[in-house]
């Protein structure tokens, strides 16, 4: 069996053959076969490399004075030590600085500027003759018409790569999808397709950008290094890549910098550049007819592969949502392996169109939960049929109403999701209760609303599969230790549509306990958590069953205040999103967590740009130095409590 590293040949012909066919599709026609992460794979696999694909009709060609050479792709450290290796060996020295910079992914394209005046672009084309896309660059605006300044070179051919921003192709594919029109499948494709428009309008209207990264040729005086070259094009008009000047220890350091910021960029790039910064040493080292020797790409891991869609299946949630999931072909993208992704709701499902036996790609930024971003409309099995969403609930057969199940918690599969949420470590946190647990407890009848399982005893929880007496007993404690959950967390457990960790975090700090949650009216909800929210906390209250569910789980012994006292603190932290990262000697991380959200913050997992705090203990990692990277203030547990709030 073929492994998913392999290549991936969509038909019987040699390795060769299925290059060259590849890189038709690829470069040349900008509508691939096979994912990027393939691609490089295969053209690695082989001992003959070639640069591009020979130029399409419909455009004028170009020969490029310089040859618009590839570059060599690196996937390990090993490769790149090998590189400096044979570069200090070449050089005959022991260090070599390099300039490095990330690795857009977009189309390669060459600007020919004479006089200052830009005269011609063209694409790569097969690295030796390209095609003439002068007057659809003219478009985009970050290339200059003319070159800044009263002094420049008589002659000038700078090489740089087109692409467009994620939100400039997020745009432009809703865009496309509400004119009927198909979607492209990312980016660079977006970015290619754009480019190769025969009516200049038709690019004009599409968000390209540009930015350089080297100057081919060039008459006058220009810099005698890679970095500085690379700020003379920007004080020439020309966007180019923010240089580092490193050493080989530097490389690796920027490539792991640039790997975990990659999700933070408002643009793809799949891996960084090393260049040799001396113009003089890259004369001395030279090129091969496929690639300069003095360069290397470093790649990272992918964050998108294409793998195939097995089947759709339909989850019910707490709240009676259908939502069909996408069970794939297991694939692995960026550090992890996917083999179920959400398609959120019905309308999702149908804009996508995705369908059982559809390739797709497979998109895992950073942290973000995988998503299908795009179905491969050239792969699409013949006589495929589009997924029929179902009229009737799949586990209670009830009739399905705007996309949800009517049944509420009659429905199996509605209270299954009521009880894992209610145990889950963000509501009552009783370890060891969670989806399979639930299922065998409503399949056996043991658990029919939220308080039967605070009257669960030893016997009916020993009898479920896979538990013994030692296991029975720790969930049963768990179940106990519940009870003293503070009111935000049972605000959040029950069940109220709407009321989230925030929303119960403020109706705790505002009315204290459940007694006044309940007796509240709207005006006074509207003032904490506004109107969409008061509202469902009081239709919630007004339900009979939902009133004698609250009053029985308080008998049964669970509390209904917020013992949590919100004291000052050196710093404010009510509704500030605050990442914590490191350990603590002497609390634990949810610990922290607790005594945070006491002081109104929102504690969150991922980093962002709107993060507004990240709390630094012992041995902190990646998170500190992506707070460092997005100036995100940093604060430790002795700065922010000033007085313990137990």
């Amino acid at each position: 069996m073929k492994s998913d590293t392999e290549p991936h040949l969509v038909d019987d012909t040699s390795p060769e053959a299925g290059l060259e066919r590849y890189q038709r599709q690829y470069y040349a026609l900008d509508d691939p076969e096979i994912s990027d992460a393939e691609y490089d794979r295969l053209v690695d696999s082989l001992p003959t490399k070639a640069v591009g694909a020979p130029p399409v009709e419909g455009f004028g060609k170009v020969k490029h004075a310089v040859p618009m050479l590839s570059l060599q792709n690196a996937f390990a450290k090993e490769d790149v030590l090998a590189f400096h290796k044979r570069i200090c060996r070449e050089l005959s020295t022991t260090s070599v600085e390099y300039a490095v910079e990330p690795k857009y992914d977009g189309v390669a394209v060459s600007l020919l500027y004479q006089g200052g005046e830009l005269v011609r672009a063209a694409t790569r084309g097969d690295g030796l003759t390209g095609e003439d896309v002068t007057e659809n660059i003219r478009t985009i605006p970050s290339v200059p018409q003319r070159l800044l300044g009263e002094e420049h070179p008589e002659l000038l051919e700078a090489r740089g790569e087109v692409y467009m921003t994620r939100a400039g192709f997020d745009d432009f594919n809703c865009r496309a999808i509400a004119n009927g029109d198909k979607p492209f499948v990312n980016p660079r494709n977006a970015a290619a397709g754009s480019l190769r428009q025969t009516d200049p309008l038709v690019t004009a209207n599409r968000p390209l950008e540009m930015i350089g990264y080297v100057v081919a040729q060039v008459q006058g005086s220009f810099p005698d290094s890679h970095s500085e070259r690379m700020k003379a094009l920007e004080a020439l008009g020309l966007s180019a890549p923010k240089q580092t000047v490193v050493n080989l220890e530097g490389v690796f350091q920027y490539y792991q910098e640039m790997q975990d910021h990659r999700s933070l960029l408002g643009f793809d790039i799949d891996g960084i550049v090393i260049k040799v910064n001396s113009i003089t040493f890259q004369d001395r080292i030279g090129s091969t007819s496929h690639a300069p020797r003095w360069a290397l790409a470093y790649k990272f891991i992918p964050q998108e592969e294409w793998t195939t869609v097995e089947e759709i299946n339909i989850q019910v949630g707490r709240f009676g949502s259908l939502n069909p999931v996408a069970r794939l072909k297991p694939v692995f993208v960026a550090g992890t392996t996917v083999s179920n992704v959400s398609l959120y709701n019905e309308d999702r499902l149908k804009e996508k169109d995705v369908r059982v036996g559809d390739t797709v790609v497979v998109r895992r930024a950073g942290e973000v939960v995988p998503q299908i971003t795009a179905v491969v409309m050239a792969r699409r099995p013949e006589g495929s049929i589009p997924f029929d969403f179902p009229t009737h609930c799949p586990s209670c057969g009830a009739e399905v109403r705007l996309g949800k199940c009517a049944a509420g918690l009659v429905c199996p599969a509605q209270r299954v999701a009521a009880i894992s949420h209610f145990a889950s470590r963000d509501a009552m946190d009783i370890k060891g209760l969670g989806e399979d647990i639930a299922k065998q407890l409503v399949q056996t009848g043991l658990v029919q609303s939220l308080p039967d399982l605070y009257q669960l005893t030893l016997e009916h929880v020993a009898g479920l599969e896979g538990m013994a007496q030692k296991s029975a007993q720790k969930l049963l404690d768990a179940i106990s230790r519940s009870k003293s959950a503070p009111l935000r967390k049972f605000l959040n457990a029950i069940g109220i549509p709407r009321v989230g960790k925030s929303a119960a975090n403020d109706l705790a700090k505002r009315f204290g306990s459940l007694e006044a949650v309940m007796l509240a009216t709207k005006e006074d909800l509207q003032k904490v958590v506004g109107n969409a929210v008061s509202h469902e906390v009081v239709e919630f209250f007004s339900q009979e069953r939902n009133k004698e569910m609250a009053v029985q789980l308080l008998s049964l012994g669970v509390r209904s205040v917020e013992n949590q006292v919100f004291e000052n603190s050196s710093h404010s932290f009510l509704e500030k999103k605050v990442v914590i990262t490191g350990k603590f000697i002497s609390m634990t991380r949810a610990e922290v967590k607790e005594k945070l959200t006491a002081l109104g913050a929102r504690v969150v997992d991922n980093l962002s740009k709107k993060t507004d705090y990240v709390v630094v203990g012992q041995n902190p990692g990646v998170k500190l130095e992506k707070a460092k990277f997005l100036g995100i203030s940093t604060i430790s547990i002795e700065e922010i409590f000033v007085t313990s709030p137990d």
